[in-house]
C-alpha cells in the first residue's frame, strides 16, 4: 500500500481554452483570475504495511468516536507514532498513484482516505473510506 500526507492548498484559476490562465488588470498591477475553488496537492506517496479489515467487526467499537460503518469501509493499524498519516492523508490499496503537471500526487488517484485516526496506549487505528475515482481536476 502508499499512503500521500497534504502538502498545501491552492487556488484554482480561471484558464483559456488553451489552459493559460486569465490575468485582470487591478491597480496596474496583473492579478489571475479566481475561480473561488481550490485543489489540495500532495506529496510523493511512500510504501508501507499494514492490515487491512474490510469487514463490519469494529462498529460498535467505532461508534464511541462518532462514526458508525456507513462513515468508513475498512480499518488498519499501525504501531503508535509509526505512521504520519491524518485526516487529510490518502490511501492507494488497488490505485496507483498519479502525478499532476507539478509532480504533485492527484488526490483523485488515490482509492481511500483517513477519516479517523484512533490512538490508543500502543498502537493507532486509521479508519478509512472509499472514494470514487473520477477523472476531474481534483479541485474541491
Amino acid at each position: 500500500m502508499k499512503y500521500s500526507l497534504l502538502h498545501d492548498i491552492v487556488p484554482v484559476y480561471q484558464t483559456d481554452e488553451d489552459g493559460k490562465i486569465i490575468y485582470d488588470e487591478i491597480d496596474g498591477e496583473q492579478v489571475p483570475r479566481d475561480t473561488g475553488k481550490t485543489r489540495s496537492r500532495y506529496e510523493a506517496a511512500v510504501d508501507f504495511c499494514a492490515n487491512v479489515n474490510f469487514s463490519g467487526q469494529s462498529e460498535i467499537r467505532y461508534t464511541v468516536y462518532g462514526l458508525s460503518k456507513s462513515q468508513y469501509d475498512a480499518i488498519f493499524y499501525s504501531l503508535k507514532d509509526e505512521l504520519p498519516l491524518d485526516e487529510t492523508s490518502i490511501i492507494f490499496i488497488n490505485a496507483k498513484p498519479e502525478l499532476d503537471e507539478n509532480g504533485y500526487v492527484k488526490q483523485e488517484s488515490a482509492d481511500y482516505r483517513v477519516v479517523r485516526v484512533v490512538p490508543s496506549l500502543n498502537y493507532t487505528s486509521y479508519l478509512i473510506r472509499n472514494v470514487e475515482r473520477t477523472e476531474n481536476d481534483g479541485s474541491k
